[in-house]
């Protein structure tokens, strides 16, 4: 189904996608950034797939960026405002790293986020050679590999179930075991998005067969997210639904196949409430403990546990306001603040604010803050007037929403998606991808 997917969007350019690097191109040895390409292929399949050898292909794409200065280093005058606004959020947590008291902790976090500062150039000196159709098939990489990943997950579950007769193997972090299930529900969700994005963008010229085969990987997709039961994905999913259904309504005329896909949705959710109590109790439950009785500790969930970290983060941001701690501080201030509320289970987990915006503003004061916001807000600017202008803002809306809830950057799981989608949409501007 997938396959089939991507082989349809991708067939009408196979004589081109390779052959562009090969052409004369006034000296330059294009088969560096040939390789390079391959390299990113390479880089956007294992995000989804293994976290631990993101860091391997990061780092020969990096090498191989570094070879092709040797030729091509015009994009460093061409890109030079992106290329400061994208670095600006690293240059924050570099000066941060300088009054760390722990300065081997804070050199471990520069060294993870060493990404945000990386990418814009390699992406920048590519983006000089990519044609939209190469920008297309990272894409469908994406929404290859984690379709492919997704489905090992849902037959390793189905052999789980089998022997142990348990249907918990479908769900949350039984089903998602090479990655927290949050952070591999906002992969399937941006995949989703993609494929919405290409749907409106080709359902004009789709026949009923290509028709039906979108809407069954936006369904498998979406039983994925809700299978995975992150409230924060399961939010921003609602949220991309529902804008998508506003822009494909209003840019085809489609009314009722919007209401019906609307009620379908609806549907569908009200019955996987019902027939998983687990999501259910989850999404519900959380509403329910955000206050619960005192005493009642051990009824406390993660989002009762969030709103006490958020209070302890609130009180440090005001106490270090301008500068804030460090980036190798932050869990020592947090610790202390849950000792001195007695928060004593929080303390013995030593959690960090569970809100990326809260953990930046502690460690890097005011300015890494807004920096962040600039950093987030840089791929709507620079694809407002492109193709990408919706696909964007959804990727701007899932990484928003689960930074609300999770410090995704304080992973490398975190790190490497948001590095490498925010830097695409701002380096990465296709002008033909509907021709």
């Amino acid at each position: 189904m997938c396959i089939s997917f991507v082989g349809m969007s991708i067939n009408r350019h196979k004589p081109d996608i390779l052959k562009d690097f090969f052409l004369p191109a006034e000296g330059k040895p294009k088969i560096i950034f040939f390789i390079s390409f391959l390299l990113l292929l390479l880089l956007t399949f294992l995000i989804p797939v293994y976290k631990k050898v993101v860091p391997h292909a990061m780092a020969l794409l990096t090498l191989s960026f570094l070879v092709s200065l040797f030729w091509e280093t015009g994009f460093i005058k061409k890109f030079r405002r992106p290329l400061i606004i994208m670095s600006l959020s690293y240059f924050f947590y570099l000066i941060a790293t300088s009054f760390s008291e722990h300065k081997d902790i804070a050199g471990i976090d520069l060294l993870l986020k060493l990404p945000m500062f990386l990418l814009p150039f390699v992406f920048s000196s590519l983006s000089l050679f990519l044609k939209g159709r190469h920008i297309k098939t990272i894409l469908l990489v994406f929404v290859i590999s984690c379709f492919l990943t997704s489905l090992f997950l849902v037959l390793r579950a189905s052999l789980l179930f089998a022997q142990s007769g348990k249907s918990e193997a479908f769900m949350y972090d039984k089903l998602s075991f090479l990655f927290h299930p949050s952070y591999y529900a906002m992969y399937i969700n941006f995949a989703l998005a993609v494929v919405l994005h290409y749907f409106t963008l080709y359902y004009s010229r789709l026949t009923k067969l290509k028709v039906f085969m979108y809407l069954s990987l936006m369904l498998y997709f979406v039983i994925i997210i809700l299978l995975l039961n992150s409230k924060a994905v399961f939010i921003s999913t609602l949220l991309i639904i529902l804008i998508w259904l506003l822009v494909f309504i209003k840019t085809h005329k489609a009314y009722k196949f919007g209401l019906f896909f609307l009620f379908f949705s609806i549907f569908l959710i009200v019955t996987s409430l019902k027939l998983t109590p687990q999501l259910y109790d989850r999404l519900f439950l959380a509403l329910k403990n955000v206050k619960p009785e005192k005493g009642k500790v051990n009824s406390w969930d993660g989002t009762y546990i969030r709103t006490q970290i958020w209070d302890c983060s609130v009180g440090i941001i005001k106490k270090n306001f301008w500068t804030g701690v460090g980036t190798g501080d932050v869990k020592d201030e947090l610790v202390k603040s849950y000792v001195a509320k007695q928060l004593h289970v929080i303390k013995e987990k030593k959690l960090n604010a569970h809100n990326q915006f809260l953990q930046t503003f502690i460690a890097t004061g005011i300015g890494g803050f807004l920096s962040l916001l600039i950093y987030l807000l840089a791929p709507l600017y620079y694809s407002f007037r492109g193709d990408f202008k919706w696909l964007s803002l959804f990727l701007v809306l899932i990484i928003c929403v689960n930074f609300l809830f999770e410090a995704m950057l304080e992973t490398q799981a975190g790190v490497a998606f948001t590095a490498f989608f925010t830097t695409f949409f701002v380096f990465f501007k296709p002008t033909s991808l509907s021709q």
